[in-house]
């Protein structure tokens, strides 16, 4: 028969895991305040950096909108107001074309009488259209053909400078 030993330090009720808080009753109190100190900078990092992307986000749509791109205050709900309008008024641009010119070539095989077109039905179409889009990008692409013999010339023409592409090195002190 094979008894085990048991040690006082596996009696020892051990830590939950990191992420709930009862772990910090194990600890002393000093390097429970550190971990609580690291716990609250690394949440106030996480929200200013949520925040700036956010900003950058509002930015990027505001620079898209040309009724206030050039505009140097703005509040959010302007940008988001404006970008609806814009939007609207694409739709109805697009709308406006496929009535005169007709469908492009590439949507050819879609199924729409452009003459009875509404301006809801075509913002149903053009969902639809980005959907279809989105999910034939996510689909693997078909195996390319093999490579043709290219000269050192013609490689060298499409690959950038090395200067661009290599990493620059720190600067020591």
């Amino acid at each position: 028969m094979i008894m085990k030993h048991s040690s006082p330090l596996s009696e020892r009720n051990e830590p939950s895991e990191p992420g709930s808080r009862e772990w910090l009753h194990h600890i002393s109190a000093s390097a429970r305040r550190r971990a609580e100190v690291l716990h609250t900078k690394q949440r106030r990092e996480k929200l200013r950096r949520r925040r700036m992307v956010r900003r950058r986000e509002y930015q990027r749509l505001r620079n898209m909108v040309p009724s206030i791109a050039a505009k140097p205050l703005v509040s959010k709900v302007t940008v988001i107001e404006e970008a609806i309008r814009y939007i609207d008024y694409l739709h109805s641009a697009l709308l406006t074309r496929l009535r005169t010119k007709g469908l492009p070539n590439c949507l050819r095989g879609v199924d729409v009488d452009v003459s009875r077109l509404s301006l809801e039905d075509m913002k149903a179409l053009v969902c639809q259209l980005v959907q279809k889009n989105s999910q034939l990008k996510k689909q693997p692409a078909a195996p390319s053909p093999p490579p043709s013999p290219v000269s050192f010339f013609e490689r060298s023409r499409h690959t950038p400078p090395s200067y661009l592409t290599s990493r620059r090195l720190p600067k020591r002190t």
